[in-house]
């Protein structure tokens, strides 16, 4: 059976029930490990991107409560439909703009364990490539690190992203731009 990579991570991540269960005498088995995983909420951001839905699955199918950040309402219903066994796992924050720090303050709650972040503007859309992606960008993460350092229940943030992120749309169209997988 395929282990979802994020559980690991989680796996790993310190939990302090299961340090305190630790010095006990009870045991810590896997499935006590994986419940008190479930307690965790984790915040995505960028969940209806093609990176973030199989995160989004990987941390649904593992078992965790989901806090998604979603751009504009239609957004709820498009995930409910796509993950219709998870709907009593899913919250949904509506925050239009991700480097709106107040809104992603009031995302966390001081309820939030982990924070996956892969919410960035597509590039390609404009014809400035700094104002209209590269600022944003850099603003939505300054927003996401300094709400994570606000929120004490924040254990961890992983940020991930794709090659999109180096090369305009239709950049892998370049004559003599050879990618090797090593």
């Amino acid at each position: 059976m395929r282990i979802p990579a994020l559980f690991v991570l989680l796996q790993a991540a310190p939990c302090p029930v299961v340090s305190a269960l630790s010095d006990s005498r009870i045991a810590i088995t896997p499935d006590l490990t994986q419940r008190l995983m479930m307690l965790s909420i984790i915040f995505i951001t960028g969940s209806t991107g093609f990176i973030g839905s199989q995160t989004l699955q990987d941390t649904l199918q593992a078992g965790h409560r989901i806090r998604l950040s979603i751009r504009r309402e239609g957004q709820v219903d498009e995930v409910k439909k796509r993950f219709p066994d998870h709907v009593s796992q899913l919250e949904f924050v509506l925050i239009p703009d991700i480097g709106d720090r107040t809104a992603l303050r009031a995302a966390l709650k001081n309820d939030v364990d982990y924070i996956f972040h892969l919410a960035s503007p597509m590039p390609g859309k404009g014809q400035d490539f700094k104002t209209e992606y590269l600022t944003p960008a850099v603003n939505g993460m300054e927003a996401i690190l300094n709400a994570a350092a606000e929120a004490p229940s924040v254990k961890r943030v992983v940020i991930m992203s794709s090659l999109l992120a180096l090369i305009p749309l239709g950049g892998l169209q370049i004559p003599g731009l050879e990618i090797k997988d090593e």
